[in-house]
Order: C-alpha cells, then sequence, then structure tokens
C-alpha cells in the first residue's frame, strides 16, 4: 500500500467518523427539541383548559352583574323620578349615592365583552 493510499484511506475514515458524529449529534438536537416541544404544549393546553374555565366563570358571574345592573339602573332612574315628583330632599347617603349614580358600574359592558373575546380567543386554539 503506498504512502498516499494510507493517508486517504486514514482521512477518508476520520472524515467519515466527525460526519457520523455531527449527524448524531444533530439528532440527539431535534430529538431533544421535539421532546422539549412536547412537554411544553402539554404543559400549555393544560394552562389554556384553566384559563378557558375561569374566563368562562368569570363571564358567567359578571353577566349576572350586567343583569343586576340593569335593574339597579332602572330602579335607580324610578328613585330618580319618584323623588324629584315629590319634591323629597335626601338626607341618606345611601340615598344620595343612588342620586348621584355610584352604584352604576360605567365599565361592566367593557368586561363583558372583554371575557367574551378572551373566551373566543383561546377556542381559535382549538384546545378547548
Amino acid at each position: 500500500m503506498t504512502t498516499e493510499k494510507i493517508v486517504n484511506n486514514y482521512l477518508f475514515g476520520k472524515t467519515e467518523l466527525a460526519s457520523q458524529k455531527v449527524e448524531l449529534a444533530l439528532l440527539d438536537t431535534i430529538e431533544s427539541d421535539v421532546l422539549a416541544n412536547g412537554k411544553s404544549k402539554d404543559t400549555a393546553r393544560q394552562l389554556i383548559r384553566d384559563s378557558f374555565s375561569n374566563i368562562s366563570k368569570a363571564f358567567d358571574l359578571y353577566t349576572s352583574v350586567k343583569n343586576r345592573q340593569d335593574n339597579i339602573k332602572k330602579n335607580s332612574d324610578k328613585f330618580k323620578t319618584s323623588i324629584k315628583e315629590l319634591g323629597i330632599e335626601v338626607t341618606d347617603q345611601f340615598q344620595k349615592n343612588i342620586l348621584a349614580d355610584l352604584y352604576i358600574d360605567k365599565e361592566i359592558d367593557n368586561s363583558v365583552k372583554a371575557l367574551q373575546s378572551a373566551s373566543n380567543a383561546l377556542k381559535i386554539t382549538g384546545e378547548v
């Protein structure tokens, strides 16, 4: 065997081994990332489901608040009209607060809409 063949075999063998090591390292890296993605997605799925459940509960509660809020508004308007018609001066702080609309939550409609939007956004993930 010539020196040239020995050198070529030696170099070729090293190159082949180095190439196999690179391929194995890449495969290990890909496998590690694939497994990590699977675990992350499993965790995220559960978080999305929990979030959806919590948002649904909050939506139901805020919907009840909105319904009662509508009653408060309607009855406050009746109270104001009655007080005005009767010409009564209110002295009670609770009644003064009614006249000042302090018990009217002006943001409840926005809150209900925001919760509905959040719920719809979570549905888009396909996890709920």
